[in-house]
């Protein structure tokens, strides 16, 4: 079953290691990348997330973004 609740904010989190959008914005707008890899990842230092094209697992798929630091790159 699921381990808790996907939310925006810790898709921000996954995806920028921020927890929300600083007051003046972010220098680099985040991105979404669709790519051929097995699991979702985030290269936070240019706020990208890069997301399967299939999902195969949709339990695992949720528990990446439940953990913080999960598929970081």
């Amino acid at each position: 079953g699921r381990r808790g609740q996907v939310t925006i904010e810790r898709i921000l989190k996954f995806a920028t290691g921020a927890s929300r959008e600083p007051l003046l914005g972010f220098s680099m707008n985040p991105t979404i990348q669709f790519a051929e890899v097995m699991f979702p990842s985030a290269r936070t230092c240019i706020n990208q997330l890069v997301l399967p094209v299939e999902i195969v697992d949709y339990d695992f798929f949720d528990m990446a973004f439940l953990n913080d630091l999960f598929g970081l790159e």
